[in-house]
């Protein structure tokens, strides 16, 4: 570990600035990692750690502008992934004009995982267990905003060889972590970026909130 540190350091911004993140955490990171048995607790960790910071950015932020209330942000973020998810299931791509940046709209199905495509049989295939404001970032310049959110949760489909009619049926569910980047866009979010191959190291590159005022 040291060694790593070392390395990051030497490769200057934003590497450094993960070193010293790391250095700060490194004893607690070995305990989270050795009682949760690898990476999965210590990115757990690392977002709480994200999350705690995000919401002091966003409890100031709020007093000055609405769009920064917490819940606001947390049920925009999923109402935009639900949304592109209907999109994608109906085959009606312009319904997610309003949710994304013109750039994202462009480009959006690339980043989309394939197999939530197929799980349009069950009524609500997407269920979202929790939402974490990971970053916070607010700016002078109100169109330079910034949040990132990350949804954990399940995509539900039917298990193999159930009768989707039957009274009662087997489910498969679909682990995923989705993170999502949202910019200003007037007085709403828009979705910019996703996610959906969330890694410890997309973590520590995330960038830090901010609050400018």
């Amino acid at each position: 570990m040291p060694v790593l540190l070392g390395t990051l350091s030497d490769l200057g911004a934003p590497f450094d600035s993960i070193a010293v993140f790391v250095s700060g955490y490194i004893r607690i990171i070995w305990i989270v990692t050795g009682f949760c048995g690898g990476t999965s607790g210590v990115m757990l960790f690392i977002l709480h750690l994200k999350e705690r910071k995000a919401n002091l950015v966003i409890a100031k932020a709020s007093l000055r502008d609405n769009i920064w209330d917490e819940v606001y942000i947390k049920n925009r973020s999923r109402l935009i992934f639900y949304s592109l998810f209907d999109a994608i299931s109906a085959g009606e791509l312009s319904k997610i004009e309003p949710f994304v940046t013109p750039g994202f709209f462009r480009e959006f199905g690339s980043f989309v995982p394939e197999n939530i495509i197929h799980t349009s049989e069950i009524i609500n295939p997407v269920d979202i267990a929790d939402t974490i404001i990971v970053t916070g970032i607010d700016r002078i310049n109100d169109h330079l905003d910034e949040v990132a959110v990350s949804l954990i949760g399940n995509f539900v489909r039917p298990a193999d060889g159930s009768r989707i009619q039957a009274v009662s049926f087997e489910v498969d569910k679909i682990p995923f972590q989705i993170l999502l980047t949202l910019k200003r866009q007037d007085q709403d979010w828009v979705l910019s970026k996703l996610n959906n191959h969330v890694s410890l190291f997309d973590l520590l590159m995330q960038n830090s909130s901010k609050y400018e005022y």
